[in-house]
């Protein structure tokens, strides 16, 4: 029997909350425990191992999503935590990625990916939309402190580690990514432990991250 996601939900717009709370709860494997309207509500909804994901709004009232993810995850380390937005802000999506969060939904895109979303975050990958992904490159693109294309800088990674990297970013398994590169699953273990110790981050959130400064997304 396939485990239930268990799910919070966190947006000030009580329609966008109700349809999203209505999409996810027509999938089998996904309970909706709670709902919140703001920041606060979220961090008073949450009991330590109550939740497996929680898809916060970046703009709320009273408290944003940015401190909240950070907030929830001093609360409770397990929980994943990934940000919808439309990014008509000028909220910084590095110090989003720094508060906790594992990837960004778009909200015009959120009614068709959502479920999937959640699957993704609940075990463990980083979760992009494509729309959070133009925008997040572009976004990341147009920062000065942004570091210079990969041709200016040597990249530490091998040919075969960059092919993985980019690969994540997709929110694919390691089973998943051996079979588009046929390649065995313990090698792309091995090869992602490489690529994290190289790149000097704690998680495959980081190598999401590098992949968008880098400019490897076309």
């Amino acid at each position: 029997m396939t485990a239930v996601i268990r799910v919070g939900l966190a947006d000030d717009d009580l329609l966008a909350r109700m349809a999203l709370a209505s999409i996810l709860e027509r999938s089998a494997d996904i309970d909706v425990v709670w709902t919140a309207a703001d920041g606060q509500q979220a961090l008073e909804a949450l009991q330590p191992g109550g939740v497996d994901v929680v898809l916060m709004d970046v703009n709320m009232p009273v408290m944003d999503g940015m401190t909240a993810c950070r907030r929830l995850r001093e609360l409770d380390p397990d929980v994943q935590v990934v940000m919808l937005t439309t990014f008509d802000t000028t909220e910084n999506v590095s110090e989003s990625l720094a508060a906790g969060a594992v990837g960004f939904l778009a909200k015009d895109e959120v009614a068709v990916c959502a479920a999937d979303a959640v699957r993704a975050a609940a075990r463990g990958a980083a979760v992009f939309s494509p729309a959070a992904t133009r925008r997040i490159r572009d976004r990341l693109a147009g920062q000065p402190s942004a570091p210079p294309p990969a041709s200016d800088r040597p990249s530490p990674l091998t040919d075969q580690e960059t092919r993985i990297a980019v690969l994540v970013t997709e929110a694919l398994t390691n089973r998943e990514i051996a079979r588009r590169l046929g390649i065995s699953e313990s090698t792309v273990k091995t090869h992602i432990s490489a690529i994290i110790t190289k790149l000097g981050c704690p998680d495959r959130v980081g190598i999401v991250t590098w992949v968008f400064r880098q400019g490897l997304l076309k």
